[in-house]
């Protein structure tokens, strides 16, 4: 019996052991690789471990200390978690790879400016060249750095110095150092200067005893010119007041004008300014007082000379000379067109010793004859690659100038200054330059842009000149030459102006003969193509330029109205030539209800003819659509002639909305359709607010001819109103133009 219980006991120990082996052998064995990545100056050590583990098994928390050897602090610990007690730990779900960095720990920084005596002013920042930054670490090693460091300014979020600020922090890691500003002794803080350039001139005794007394007033001489500087120390609430100085030439004293530079308007530095400002003066600089300019042709021997005369008198220069600048002259640069401008000196005139009037002469042939230098391989506007070495087609600007000591003044002709009959004759003078050929010498207004910078004297244009230019150009003989067509306002009636002078016709009757019903009819673009009905007047002068006046007082329906002319030169079996003057004014004119611009329209197969735009003005809404409370309605005017509005209620038969591509059609009740006529318009209002998203022909019949098709003017603001916009487009359809109305947002209407 007691060996079966020995045996028995032996059974079981053999059983346990199989069964922990069994267990042990469908554990977790899993295993994940452990990289370590240091630092040199660092000492890592895992808790359990007399080295650091290459591998740990899947679950199992890995937790390691970090200890940066003396003089040194921890960067960065990458691949594991710091904890609160300031180990760090990581339980590997993969392989896994711990890097750890440190660096020198910072004991100070030190930053200086380099040049202390150096005055910083508002808006200005401190540059990594200005200062000197030293780093000295707890490793008792110091280091001069060029890079790493932030500087911050005492304003919160400033990029720059502002008014007031006394120190800059200079940043490196968790340490700073702050700089002091050199100041002035009295000053507190940063300040703001104003520098002005007087270009030339001087402030009167007065002025220059309140500027003196100003902080810090400094006055220099820089290139002959005298600049002049004070500071301010805190933001102004009030604009500072500028000087207005003088600028002396001879014996006369030319007055201030403006001061030209940012931050400043005319006469002063706007309120709440906190930056540096600079500016330079500009002066009323009158040579000569003009009373005229004209062109005039003189016969001299054989030849027929033309001149650009101008009259006046001298003020205060003794004498002027006509200087002409920045031409479309260019030159081809690596195979392209670049922009040379080019100077021409012309005509001096001298005042004489017993009167100030003057009378200077300017031989155009002067120009024609120019020449430019062959190795700059100049071109003419052209932009032909050729070399071209004359001025052919060529516009410069017209300025008068003198010399005066070391300067040099400059006169715009500014043509607002003078009176209406300031310019006397003809604008341009052709010539015959061979049988085939003209020449053609004119001068042209011309405005040039707010802000523009006038090159001559780098003066900014306020955008309120007219200027002029002069140009010359050779060209195709021609029967008659067109100036530059108008509509002007004659006897409470429209015209269409079309002036002009002869070329090749030589005598007033011929002139009359080929100029007579010019005008052949005047057609509307998108109407009925019914020529207009209109008037013709022409009058040709002795010298023969001529006038003629097209009355466009029968031209009243809105549309754009283009012209055929009768010219049987260009087509002898036709009088169908369309009419495409080069030169036009698009300024447009108001009579009455109607309002006529001169323009280029397309046709609807895409060609482009000059025209007349006509717009009754009392039609502002008509073929758009327009908001009335929270109402969206599309508007069709017409004339109502003799009905009433219950009248052209009963033409209406049917107003609808097709979708563009013919498969819906909503069709409008009649109750939601508002007809009046009033000063002899009818208005059509159609609520349009049913209409989904899409776009939609418009169909008023009865109103209408043909199919009853409107066309939106797509020219017209749209509406918005509950989600959905409204506006007129037109579009392609078929090779012709479609007129829709189009409707975004919503939802698009299911097809009938």
């Amino acid at each position: 019996m007691k060996k079966l219980k020995v045996a028995l006991l032996a059974c079981i120990a053999c059983m346990a052991l199989v069964g922990c082996l069994v267990f042990t052998a469908c554990g977790n064995s899993t295993t994940y690789a452990i990289e370590w990545k240091l630092d040199d100056n660092v000492t890592v050590a895992a808790e359990g471990y007399d080295k650091l583990p290459e591998k740990v098994k899947e679950g199992a928390e890995l937790v390691f200390t970090v200890t940066p050897a003396n003089g040194y602090e921890i960067q960065s610990v990458s691949g594991a978690k710091k904890k609160s007690d300031g180990t760090y730990t990581v339980t590997p779900t993969k392989d896994t790879t711990i890097t750890v960095k440190v660096r020198k720990g910072i004991e100070s920084v030190t930053a200086t400016l380099k040049d202390e005596t150096k005055i910083y002013y508002a808006g200005q920042t401190i540059a990594d060249d200005d200062i000197t930054v030293s780093v000295k670490y707890k490793t008792n090693e110091t280091e001069t750095i060029t890079s790493g460091y932030s500087i911050e300014y005492e304003t919160e979020n400033a990029e720059a110095l502002t008014i007031g600020d006394k120190a800059v922090t200079v940043r490196y890691g968790s340490v700073s150092d702050t700089i002091t500003l050199p100041t002035y002794e009295d000053e507190e803080g940063v300040v703001a200067k104003i520098t002005l350039d007087l270009n030339g001139g001087k402030l009167t005794d007065e002025e220059k005893a309140v500027y003196e007394s100003k902080p810090h007033y400094a006055s220099e001489t820089k290139d002959n010119k005298t600049i002049i500087s004070w500071t301010f120390n805190a933001v102004p609430t009030e604009a500072i007041a500028l000087p207005s100085p003088i600028l002396p030439v001879g014996e006369i004293e030319f007055p201030f004008l403006k001061w030209t530079g940012t931050d400043v308007e005319e006469h002063a530095v706007p309120a709440k300014t906190a930056v540096c400002v600079s500016a330079v003066a500009a002066y009323e600089t009158t040579l000569v007082e003009l009373a005229s300019i004209e062109l005039v042709t003189e016969e001299e021997g054989d030849a027929v000379v033309p001149y650009l005369v101008m009259k006046g008198t001298f003020k205060a220069a003794n004498e002027v000379y006509l200087f002409l600048f920045e031409g479309n002259v260019g030159k081809i640069v690596e195979d392209k067109f670049v922009s040379a401008p080019a100077t021409f000196k012309g005509t001096t005139v001298t005042k004489a010793t017993d009167s100030n009037e003057f009378a200077l002469k300017f031989n155009l042939t002067d120009l024609s004859n120019a020449t430019l230098p062959e190795e700059d391989n100049y071109v003419n506007n052209s932009k032909d690659k050729n070399h071209v070495t004359s001025f052919v087609g060529m516009w410069m600007d017209i300025k008068l100038c003198t010399t005066i000591g070391t300067q040099t003044i400059t006169q715009e002709i500014d043509l607002n200054k003078y009176a209406t009959n300031f310019i006397v004759g003809k604008r341009s003078i052709r010539l015959p330059a061979d049988e085939d050929k003209i020449c053609t010498y004119k001068y042209e207004t011309w405005s040039p842009n707010k802000g523009d910078k006038n090159e001559a004297d780098n003066s900014i244009y306020d955008g309120t000149e007219t200027l002029l230019k002069i140009s010359y150009e050779v060209g195709d003989a021609a029967d008659f030459y067109l100036g530059t067509i108008t509509v002007e306002e004659r006897g409470g009636k429209p015209y269409l102006v079309i002036p002009g002078e002869c070329g090749l016709i030589a005598s007033k009757e011929a002139a009359e003969a080929a100029l007579t019903d010019y005008i052949k009819d005047m057609q509307e673009l998108q109407g009925s193509w019914a020529g207009q009905t209109i008037t013709q007047t022409l009058n040709v002068n002795d010298d023969l330029t001529f006038e003629i006046l097209i009355g466009l007082e029968n031209v009243t329906s809105d549309g754009n109205y283009v012209m055929h002319v009768n010219d049987g030169k260009k087509n002898p079996t036709s009088t169908d030539n369309n009419f495409n003057p080069s030169v036009y004014d698009a300024t447009p004119v108001q009579i009455g209800y109607y309002t006529y611009t001169l323009g280029k329209y397309a046709t609807p197969w895409g060609w482009s003819w000059f025209g007349v735009k006509v717009v009754d003005e009392r039609y502002a809404h008509d073929r758009s659509v327009i908001l009335e409370g929270d109402v969206p309605y599309f508007v069709y005017m017409g004339d109502a002639g003799e009905k009433t509005a219950e009248e052209i209620k009963e033409m209406l038969t049917q107003f609808d909305f097709e979708n563009e591509n013919g498969n819906a059609k909503t069709i409008i009740d009649e109750s939601k359709i508002i007809i009046t006529v009033e000063d002899g318009i009818f208005t059509v209002k159609v609520d349009v607010s049913e209409l989904g998203a899409g776009q939609y022909w418009i169909h008023a019949v009865g109103l209408v001819d043909g199919n009853g098709d409107v066309a939106g003017d797509g020219t017209k603001p749209s509406v918005t109103v509950n989600g959905k916009t409204y506006g007129c487009i037109d579009d392609q359809r078929d090779g012709w133009v479609a007129h829709l109305l189009k409707v975004t947002g919503g939802e698009t209407p299911d097809a009938e």
